[in-house]
């Protein structure tokens, strides 16, 4: 199964492309910053939700084992936030046992890869 990754209605993706590109390319910056120094994120986090704090050592664990997730092979070989596109097309037909997907789709109708940073 691909990872995880922002979702989109069709209708936002066709009125506010540049909104979205935008969104992608903040999310990937944190990312980059966060994994270069985790203790950011984690500050970050605990400023957004100061419960966090109690369990200091506990949410640290957690985020070291998300920053894990976001480098798999196809992002060690072409950067953090690269879609994995045969992990879209090899899920499509599981998604489809489950009935999940109603309609045949392809990976094209399912993702956008235009909206990533150039080189990402």
């Amino acid at each position: 199964m691909p990872g995880p990754g922002p979702i989109s209605g069709t209708g936002t993706l066709e009125t506010k492309p540049d909104a979205v590109a935008a969104f992608v390319a903040a999310t990937l910056r944190a990312m980059k910053e966060i994994q270069a120094d985790p203790k950011v994120g984690l500050a970050a986090a605990i400023e957004a939700v100061p419960e966090l704090a109690s369990a200091r050592d506990a949410q640290a664990a957690i985020l070291a084992a998300t920053i894990a997730t976001w480098e798999g092979p196809v992002q060690k070989q072409h950067g953090l936030g690269a879609l994995d596109l045969a992990g879209w097309q090899a899920s499509i037909p599981y998604f489809e046992s489950l009935g999940i997907i109603k309609k045949p789709v392809t990976v094209q109708d399912l993702v956008r890869t235009d909206l990533l940073p150039a080189g990402g």
